[in-house]
């Protein structure tokens, strides 16, 4: 009859249940990392996008302010016309009043 000792007895006991513990944690150790994979995995898809964003923004903001400085250019250009065809106007209009007034002191100074 072979008859352990209660010392012996309870240190298999201490060393199964260890043993399994030990089997969980192992388990639950790959079980996080195969969650941090797929979150860095995640994180990488994320940043990515975020990249192409940033990109894709920084090139309209880009023809934005390219559109905006024509059309600062077009509105410079349209009140130059607007003064000068204005201005055309009142020396037209003063020519003809000079004209019909018989005063002929413009002739010289408006050619």
């Amino acid at each position: 009859m072979n008859i352990e000792s209660p010392t012996i007895a309870g240190l298999r006991l201490s060393l199964a249940s260890m043993t399994k513990q030990n089997q969980t944690l192992k388990h639950e150790l790959d079980t996080l990392r195969k969650k941090l994979e797929a979150s860095e995995s995640k994180d990488s898809i994320a940043k990515e996008e975020y990249d192409r964003v940033v990109d894709k923004f920084g090139k309209i903001k880009e023809a934005l302010l390219k559109e905006r400085d024509k059309a600062s250019l077009a509105e410079e250009r349209a009140v130059s016309s607007i003064y000068l065809n204005g201005f055309a106007i009142v020396r037209g209009a003063l020519i003809t009043h000079l004209a019909e007034s018989g005063d002929h002191r413009w002739k010289g100074f408006f050619q």
